[in-house]
Parts: structure tokens; sequence; C-alpha cells
């Protein structure tokens, strides 16, 4: 269904923003995972692939297992399987409840697409754990956000009546500033203004921040996978599974575009509002995956 424009003034096209569009059709069980993983379907009857296939309820009764010093979720009497079939084992307890709590909310006899981006975010770094080629091919197609980072591309003044390239002025270069001083390099950015090519870093800054993916434990890296892919920003998934920002901080910066939009020419009903309440969902996911790393923050900074 085609949302009402809610309109403050006569206005011309609106211009498609920066950001991935949250409303893309979606399976159950791994939204946005199929968009960019690039992995194998998989045929074995796990909880998770029929879900995502059939979109309905089939279960009864949601558990938490402990296993070991880990938690295991089940549905029914049966784990929770990951696309690749790797049981879905947690270190921790809350990251397992809120796994819970996600099935467990779930009414009626249908899955919403939307309703699962713990479980699919947690099941990708499952999958990808001991995949070193999937690693290799997530960091790849990562590393070019960087030449095209939304808090590096700054719009030229005739965007928005100024306001936009005033708001980007304000919060983009204290952000820059930290990713530079982060990885222990200098990041090119893009004046909109004056600029006749894209932007590209050097390959000095490509090698620091690739060695820098490479040093992520399966956690850090599927979140920033789902942050960097979500926001097209790789500054966005550093702030993110660092939490050097939090949750709406990080929306915002990544949101400006379409928040100025909305501004300036009004917002469309089920498309603006779904898109932001879909950016938070997600990369809070993500901020919060990160949270369940092992792995101390120090320790991924360094790079180690």
């Amino acid at each position: 269904m085609i949302g009402r424009l809610v309109v403050k003034r006569a206005a011309p096209c609106l211009r498609a923003t920066r950001g991935l569009s949250l409303l893309q059709p979606v399976r159950a069980c791994l939204p946005l995972t199929r968009s960019y993983s690039g992995r194998v379907e998989s045929n074995d009857q796990t909880e998770t692939n029929r879900a995502e296939k059939t979109l309905e309820k089939f279960w009864e009764k949601v558990t938490v297992k402990p296993d070991e010093g880990a938690f295991t979720v089940c549905l029914d009497t049966k784990p929770i399987k990951t696309p690749k079939g790797n049981t879905l084992t947690v270190p921790q307890a809350t990251l397992a409840h809120l796994i819970h709590q996600e099935w467990s909310v779930i009414t009626g006899n249908k899955i919403l697409p939307h309703s699962l981006p713990m479980t699919s975010l947690v099941a990708r770094a499952i999958d990808i754990a001991d995949d070193q080629p999937e690693r290799i091919r997530i960091i790849s197609h990562l590393l070019p956000y960087l030449d095209t980072d939304t808090m590096l591309i700054l719009s030229p003044d005739s965007e928005c009546e100024g306001n936009l390239r005033k708001a980007q002025d304000k919060l983009y270069p204290e952000v820059k500033l930290m990713a530079e001083l982060f990885w222990g390099t200098k990041l090119s950015s893009l004046d909109g203004n004056v600029a006749l090519y894209g932007n590209v870093q050097s390959d000095e800054t490509k090698g620091i921040v690739t060695k820098w993916m490479e040093s992520l434990d399966h956690w850090q890296l599927a979140a920033l996978e789902r942050t960097t892919i979500i926001a097209k920003s790789l500054l966005a998934g550093m702030l993110t599974i660092t939490h050097k920002r939090s949750v709406d901080q990080i929306s915002d910066l990544v949101n400006l575009e379409a928040i100025h939009q909305t501004e300036l020419w009004g917002e469309v009903e089920d498309t603006h509002d779904v898109n932001h309440v879909d950016m938070r969902r997600f990369i809070g996911s993500a901020y919060l995956l990160a949270a369940a790393s092992p792995k101390p923050m120090d320790k991924v900074q360094l790079g180690l």
C-alpha cells in the first residue's frame, strides 16, 4: 500500500537518499543477510530455514537451555539452527533471552519479515565463525564503503536550502577526526560544492582499515557488516561495534539527508517513518551483538 504524502509545501520530486532502502522485501529470520551475504542457500530442514521459507509459526514454546557455559534457544524441544545447520548457541544469557523474546512475542500464525533482527544477526555471526573465505569476502565487500561513506561525502550548499550542509559541517568533522584517531590514519572526504571526481582513500588507509577488520571476531564482524550495509557507512559500523555513539545518535548521523528532506518537503507515511524505526532496529541489534563479544574494545582498536 502506498502511503499518504504529508506535504508542508509544494515540492519537486524527492531525490532518493543515499541510505539503503529499508523497505525492500526481506524474508523472516535473515533480514538483510540475503541481500549482502553471498551465502549459499541450505536445504537443511533447520528452524530458521523453515521459518524463512514458510513465514508460518510452527512452535508452541520457546526456552533457553544452559549448555556448558553458553546458552541455546529452543523451539519446543529442538534447538534453533542457523541456515548452515549450526546450533544457535550464544555466550551470554542476556543475548539468549533477547532471541527468546523475539520468538516469544510472535502472535498468530505468521512471522513478520522484520521480527527477528537479533536471531538473523546471531545466525550470521555463528555461520561465519570458522568460514575464512566468507570473512575475506565480507571485508572485501565492506572496504569500498570507506570511499563512499555517508559521513565523508558532503552535500552541496544548494541541497535542502543549505540546511543539510550546515548540519553535516557541524556533525561530521568530529566523527571523521574520531575515526582518524581510532585507526591512526587520515581519511579523505568529498566536498559537494567543488568536487569533480569521486572520493578515494589512500592505499595506506585501506590497508590499515582492512587489518582492523581482519582482527574482529565473528560477533563484531557480523555487527559491522549489518551496520555498514544498512547505513552505507563504515564509520557508522565502527561507531556501533565500539559503542562510541548511541544507536539513536548513529541513526541520526547517517540519516541526515532524509531528516532534512522531510523537514523541508514533508513525510511519506509508511515510508519515512518505517525507515526511521527499521534503521534503529537493525543498528540496535548490531550494537547489542557487539557487546556480546568477549574481545575488549581496546584490543579491537589496536587491531590485535
